[in-house]
């Protein structure tokens, strides 16, 4: 890694299981910082940047003086805001004013550090609470302001891919000057630039900002009276029931639009992609809600001067945000983006979405802001075999730093030519059976069918362990259910999503006793447990997404060999959890996979490729003992 650093150019580093990329990305850091380069390190998510965080405070104090970690704007909590929360409880309703006391200790115990630092608040959780208290940009609150200039000060920045993507974005503008960038699970940073690179507008991101107007009064106290007072009382209790036009028009579009999509989607795909107005493609008209929308912003727009209605300028601004993009999405007209409407069924979850077909714009303005790029992933190459470089150059496609995946040296290159490096992994591999026999969890029925048979097969290894992966929480939680029903009293059964207790998953991960545990991603922290992995690890379903996928299918527009890149992506998921769970000790006896399509497909022998591995096929029960 520090080769590549010193060599400048671009460069996709595969490490092998048992070494941590995060921490070799530290490292890497570290030692370009001792050079007197500065240096950028990208994280996945907030986890792994914590993660750095308690690393350098525990067993690097010195260097830690020279670290700093860096959020977005909308990442800090706005000390004046909560300050004025405080003094005015009435603006605040019941609910969310229990949600805020945690974040003020969090305010004053973290100065300077994004609200993820904490813990006891979840912005998820609590979206509105957290979108009044909140940072709307670095010159908001001092503590945005300490943060930034805390960080201009640091030689080491660590940050968010989805931080990185904002600055590539904005040219640079967000984040401090570095001359080289280290990016850790770098697998998960096409998705991330194709997310900030796209819009998207949902009906709770509307309903987030129409119920930042809502107080806890019932007499047209606190945010309506201090928003409104040149509106007569009498007059003020009909703005609010128009305030919340837009939300009931919003839904009604979702609601029309979502019916006349499931008519049209075939073969189980839930994304539903188009290249006309909406108003076209699924009959639903969006001027109702883009009349009520504008009615908002009229009366926000008259009232934003009013230094008393200090709340009015931010809803305007993210109101104003909401109805462009909405508008545009409707509209379609941009032929370099992909438009896509999901979730169609239910108007709760439905978005409508808009990516860009090109990249390349993104990997031209990524170049030119580092000299030097270093990505490590356990699975930036899908394994040991022909394809491994051209999979290394899809994913540089996939983060828009290639123009295309045919030629290491293309022209249309945008980038230094990288070079894939591979380390070899000598640790000894677990047994690989492909179950081609397994039934398919589907539907209820399939699933109580799945789980029936995977009791009955894997009961000689619950005293050891075991971990089931599986490929959506639609799926894990059916097969929890199921589950629960065919297994003996007395079976520890832990899963993600539903137990929710991290602590008690990773005990039974580490433990002598036994038992099950069910996850679908993000077992990075499994990686500390102690003790030894569970005996078994079953593979319930390869996560192929729908050949349809708009994501893939905008990808797959970049390739002209035409191999589907929606098998690299499963294997690359699936290979990304192999390896953050080698990392938490020794490999198991067995793994599975009991997607009985992987045997007729080819997928299974792909992925054990992939891994290292010598693939068995099972054709009864009896084979996989």
């Amino acid at each position: 890694v520090a080769a590549a650093l010193d060599a400048g150019g671009t460069f996709a580093v595969e490490t092998p299981a048992g070494v941590d990329e995060h921490a070799a990305g530290l490292r890497a850091a570290l030692a370009a910082m001792g050079r007197g380069q500065r240096v950028l390190l990208a994280v996945p998510d907030t986890a792994a940047a914590n993660a750095l965080r308690h690393i350098l405070h525990r067993d690097l104090p010195a260097e830690a003086s020279r670290v700093a970690i860096l959020g977005l704007p909308s990442d800090y909590p706005s000390r004046a805001r909560l300050s004025s929360l405080a003094e005015n409880p009435a603006r605040v309703p019941p609910e969310e004013r229990a949600a805020l006391l945690p974040l003020v200790a969090i305010a004053d115990r973290f100065p300077g550090l994004p609200v993820w630092a904490g813990r006891g608040f979840s912005p998820d959780r609590n979206r509105v609470a957290w979108s009044r208290a909140r940072c709307d940009g670095w010159g908001d609150d001092a503590a945005a302001r300490e943060a930034r200039g805390r960080a201009g000060r640091a030689d080491v920045v660590i940050v968010t891919h989805a931080a990185l993507c904002a600055h590539v974005a904005l040219d640079g503008a967000l984040l401090p000057a570095c001359d080289v960038l280290v990016a850790t699970g770098a697998h998960r940073l096409p998705d991330t630039a194709l997310e900030s690179a796209g819009r998207r507008v949902t009906l709770f991101r509307l309903r987030d900002t129409l119920q930042l107007m809502r107080s806890s009064s019932e007499h047209g106290e606190g945010a309506w009276a201090d928003l409104f007072p040149f509106i007569a009382d009498e007059g003020r209790e009909a703005w609010k029931d128009r305030w919340f036009e837009p939300d009931r028009e919003f839904q009604k579009f979702l609601q029309k639009a979502g019916r006349r999509a499931e008519k049209l989607r075939a073969g189980g795909d839930f994304r539903v992609r188009y290249a006309e107005h909406a108003a076209l493609a699924f009959g639903a008209d969006p001027a109702p809600t883009l009349d009520a929308l504008r009615a908002n912003e009229a009366l926000l727009e008259s009232m934003a001067s009013n230094p008393e209605a200090g709340n009015a300028h931010r809803i305007l601004t993210r109101l104003r945000d909401f109805r462009k993009d909405f508008e545009f999405l409707c509209a379609a007209h941009d032929a370099g983006c992909i438009y896509w409407f999901e979730e169609v069924a239910n108007p709760h979850k439905a978005a409508l979405r808009a990516i860009p077909r090109d990249m390349s714009g993104f990997g031209t303005a990524f170049a030119n802001l580092f000299g030097g790029r270093v990505f490590l992933s356990p699975a930036v190459l899908s394994g040991a075999d022909p394809d491994a470089a051209r999979d290394a150059r899809a994913f540089l496609v996939g983060a828009g730093l290639l123009a295309h995946a045919d030629s290491d040296e293309s022209e249309d290159a945008v980038v230094e030519p990288f070079e894939a490096r591979r380390i070899p992994d000598d640790a000894p591999q677990p047994r690989f059976i492909i179950a081609s026999f397994a039934p398919q969890a589907g539907g209820a029925e399939q699933t109580e069918a799945f789980a029936r048979f995977l009791s009955e097969a894997a009961g000689p290894h619950i005293p050891k362990g075991l971990l089931v992966f599986c490929p959506s929480q639609t799926q894990l939680r059916g097969l929890h259910t199921a589950l629960r029903a065919v297994l003996p009293q007395g079976i520890p059964l832990l899963a993600q999503h539903i137990d929710g207790n991290r602590d008690a998953i990773t005990r039974l991960y580490a433990s002598e006793r036994g038992g099950w545990v069910l996850a679908t991603e993000g077992l990075a922290g499994l990686r500390d447990a102690d003790g030894k992995a569970p005996a078994l690890w079953i593979v319930s379903r390869l996560p192929v997404p729908p050949p349809h996928d708009p994501v893939l299918e905008a990808r797959g527009e970049l390739f002209r060999s035409g191999r589907e890149p929606w098998r690299t992506a499963a294997i690359l998921r699936v290979k990304r959890e192999w390896h953050a769970l080698r990392r938490g000790g020794s490999a198991p006896e067995t793994v599975w996979l009991t997607d009985s399509r992987a045997a007729g497909e080819g997928s299974g022998a792909r992925l054990a490729r992939a891994m290292g591995w010598q693939a068995e096929t099972a054709k009864d029960m009896e084979a996989l003992s």
